[in-house]
């Protein structure tokens, strides 16, 4: 009976992930879909806000600029390699300062309604 059960919640598990990423996917592609799900967000509609939360909480990171980097083995990784992926890493972060900024709005938002979703993201 235990096999079931465990088989049954991954397989759940594996689809709420495949939804979740198709949802994410589809958004980065399209910003009309941001922009209707904020106007729904703003008109009342917690779906829209959930969505808006997730999307912003996935999509917003902090740059981190590495200074040193030392391997498994304890050598130091040259300064030119260290330079190299903290000049990759920028281009991911253009748009993170505003998804950064929605993301507490909504935040705010949701945590004044006592919205669960919006309390757990916080939380997190």
């Amino acid at each position: 009976m235990s096999k079931i059960v465990l088989a049954a919640t991954a397989i759940s598990v594996i689809t709420a992930i495949a939804v979740y990423a198709e949802i994410n996917h589809n958004a980065k592609e399209n910003d009309g879909d941001i922009a209707r799900w904020e106007t729904l967000a703003e008109q009342g509609d917690t779906a829209a806000m959930h969505r808006l939360i997730e999307f912003y909480d996935e999509n917003s990171e902090q740059l981190v600029e590495v200074v040193e980097i030392i391997d498994p083995d304890g050598n130091e990784v040259p300064m030119e390699e260290i330079e190299r992926q903290n000049e990759e890493n920028k281009p991911r972060h253009e748009d993170s300062d505003k998804y950064i900024e929605r993301l507490n709005y909504w935040l705010e938002i949701g945590v004044a309604m006592d919205d669960p979703v919006a309390l757990a993201t916080k939380g997190i």
